[in-house]
């Protein structure tokens, strides 16, 4: 990514895009899609996912470690820019809100990991995932739950997608 006055521009080339069903094994590992697994690599040197809750969705959200660095320079941009301008701002509030339940895996070359058992309980995650590219991250569903959401007419596309990946899949829904 480049930044420009402070706003963070990320190149198309590190865009986590496209999307995938996923089956979860007994030992909690799951394999990303190939598209989004080319981009964790890239964006994290030391093949590492991270991973956390949703800030809005019942879902978790992943991403490579330039992704965190780059959390953790805005925050100290937000914070100088309060200083300069006599503003306040709670930097260990914005961490907190951003790392406090932010797990760190090892990422094989293949794209398989494991989820963290906790936060995969709290979104629900069973044996299998809905996982789907949203630029700077990507997000990882239970599918009945994705299917469920109340999530407007931009995800209508990707609800159709997963449809198909469950109909291909023999039709079980998770």
């Amino acid at each position: 990514f480049r930044t420009t006055k402070g706003i963070a521009f990320v190149t198309a080339a590190r865009t986590f895009a496209g999307a995938g069903l996923a089956s979860i094994d007994a030992k909690g590992r799951i394999t990303l899609p190939s598209d989004i697994r080319d981009v964790l690599m890239a964006t994290s040197p030391e093949h590492k996912v991270c991973v956390s809750l949703h800030d809005r969705h019942d879902c978790l959200v992943g991403y490579g470690t330039d992704e965190q660095t780059r959390k953790m320079a805005d925050i100290a941009f937000q914070w100088e820019n309060a200083v300069k301008n006599d503003g306040s701002y709670d930097a260990e509030a914005a961490a907190v809100a951003d790392y406090s339940l932010t797990f760190t895996a090892n990422c094989e070359a293949s794209g398989r990991f494991v989820l963290n058992p906790d936060l995969r309980s709290m979104a629900m995650i069973e044996d299998r995932a809905f996982i789907y590219g949203a630029g700077r991250n990507f997000c990882i569903w239970n599918p009945n739950l994705f299917l469920e959401a109340q999530l407007g007419d931009s995800y209508a596309r990707l609800r159709r997608y997963l449809e198909l990946q469950i109909s291909k899949d023999g039709g079980r829904r998770a």
